[in-house]
Parts: C-alpha cells; sequence; structure tokens
C-alpha cells in the first residue's frame, strides 16, 4: 500500500473517532435528568387542568423535566418544561397546541390590556405599549435584546405604541422598563 493510501486510512481513522467522542460527550452533556416522555406529562396536567392537549408533529416526543415528579407538574411548571426544551404552548380556550418555539409568535396568542395574576409567567401573550413621551420607534432597538429571539417587538409610528409578542413576564419586565424610559423623556412637540 503506498504511502497516500495508509495516510488517507489514518486520517479517515481519526475523523471517525474523534466524531464518535464528540456524540458521545455531547449526549452526556445534554441532560443529568434522563428524558420523560412528553406524553406523559401532558397527561398527567391534563387530568388536573381538564386542558386538552395537541401536540405538533415537530415536538420532540421526551423532554428533559428536571426534579419534579411527572405528576407533581402543574400547568405553570409545564410552560416552564416546554420552554427549556424549545417548546411552547399556545391555549385557545379548553385546549393547548404544543409546538417549537420559534414558531409560538406566528399563533393567535391573547391580546393583554393589563398586568393579569392569573397569567403564568411563561404564557405566550400580546401587548400593547403606548408611548407618552418619545418616539415609540427608538425603544424597539434599546429593547430587542432582552427578548429571546422567537419574541417579537414592533414599533407603529402613527399610533406611538410598541406591540410585544412574548412570555408574560418578560412583557410585565419590558413594560415596567418602557414606563420608567418615557416618564424620564421630554415629551415630542
Amino acid at each position: 500500500m503506498n504511502r497516500i493510501a495508509k495516510t488517507w486510512i489514518v486520517l479517515c481513522v481519526f475523523a471517525f473517532a474523534t466524531t464518535a467522542a464528540a456524540e458521545e460527550d455531547n449526549q452526556q452533556r445534554t441532560s443529568a435528568y434522563p428524558a420523560v416522555p412528553l406524553a406523559d406529562i401532558l397527561d398527567s396536567v391534563s387530568q388536573k387542568t381538564g386542558q386538552i392537549f395537541l401536540v405538533d408533529h415537530r415536538a420532540q416526543p421526551e423532554v428533559v423535566v428536571g426534579q419534579p415528579a411527572v405528576k407533581d407538574i402543574t400547568y405553570a411548571s409545564l410552560l416552564v418544561i416546554l420552554h427549556n426544551n424549545g417548546l411552547a404552548a399556545v391555549s385557545v380556550g379548553d385546549a393547548s397546541s404544543i409546538i417549537p418555539a420559534a414558531l409560538v409568535r406566528t399563533y393567535a396568542l391573547p391580546v393583554i390590556h393589563e398586568d393579569d395574576d392569573s397569567i403564568a409567567e411563561y404564557e405566550w401573550v400580546n401587548r400593547i405599549v403606548e408611548i407618552k413621551n418619545g418616539p415609540a420607534t427608538q425603544y424597539v432597538a434599546i429593547l430587542r435584546p432582552l427578548l429571546p429571539q422567537m419574541a417579537h417587538l414592533v414599533a407603529d409610528s402613527s399610533s406611538n405604541t410598541i406591540l410585544i409578542a412574548g412570555r408574560y413576564g418578560n412583557t410585565k419586565r419590558l413594560i415596567a422598563i418602557i414606563k420608567e424610559m418615557d416618564k424620564r423623556t421630554k415629551p415630542q412637540r
């Protein structure tokens, strides 16, 4: 066998071994907790809440939960588990669609006009904020980095408002920041 062929074989074996080791290392770092069937969690939460869950075909069948036992998971903690696994729930009445989080802002999210303690922090909503003093468009560049990629933030200059599509807890935080910034801004003329 010539020298080039031997070198080629050694490189192929090295590449294969490196790839296999990297995959094994990646699987070990994925989670210290075992994956749990999503269907088991949804069945448990459905029994407690009466909520019906419809699962998008792109949702992974198993999720990492962490410490809670499946029987102890509430709807609010389900939303956090879904978030931690790249999923989201969009509710319409007594049915919730479990979808990849990257798609959530394209669904019919409820429009929330004021804070509501009955809404879970990880529930996805739309909020509209009226800006009283400064131009709404200036806030978008400042606030956008505070939201995850799947959220949405846009200003409407004609009504001087900002639309936020995001998790309820994040929208509350952004609204508090916007109100604080707006009261420190000199009114437009």
